[in-house]
């Protein structure tokens, strides 16, 4: 809905700080990229419920090797591309009961273990946004997944209380 309205759509969690106040740049660089995350350091299928995955069609296995994309900080801009390869699916699995949150609640997959990186485990835990993100950013973007991310402590953002 706000992408209807606005060229831009920007969700920034409380536990982001900007090291600038003039963050014009931050939105020309969207501007040509269209969508910005914040890689994180996980594997998808790691941190995924393997339904998940099911639902967009994909198999686990896939995202072995492709870390997961953190949800505390987006920028999407409306153009088609986004629109009908990210933001639709992402609004249309949150919309689903069973694939963003699972059918049994959150409380069994939300402590994600940050030790002993093991990748052959799958849906070890569940990220819910950010793994729903993961899939479709690196679905739709591939190998140019880092030309769209942005890192914590780098030229914008950094992480508050850390």
């Amino acid at each position: 809905m706000v992408l209807n309205e606005y060229p831009f759509a920007i969700w920034i969690d409380t536990s982001i700080g900007f090291k600038q106040v003039n963050i014009s740049q931050l939105f020309e660089d969207a501007r040509q990229m269209d969508i910005i995350g914040v890689d994180g350091k996980t594997a998808i299928s790691r941190r995924t419920l393997p339904r998940t995955f099911y639902h967009f069609d994909e198999q686990p296995c896939t995202f072995i090797n492709l870390t997961e994309i953190q949800s505390g900080f987006i920028i999407a801009r409306a153009t088609p591309f986004v629109v009908e390869n990210i933001l639709k699916p992402w609004v249309a699995c949150a919309l689903l009961l069973d694939c963003m949150v699972p059918r049994d609640g959150y409380l069994p997959y939300r402590n994600c273990d940050e030790k002993g990186e093991v990748h052959e485990v799958y849906g070890e835990c569940h990220k819910f946004d950010e793994s729903v993100w993961g899939i479709l950013l690196h679905r739709a973007y591939g190998d140019d997944i880092s030309k769209h991310m942005l890192t914590y402590g780098g030229r914008y953002i950094y992480p508050i209380g850390l």
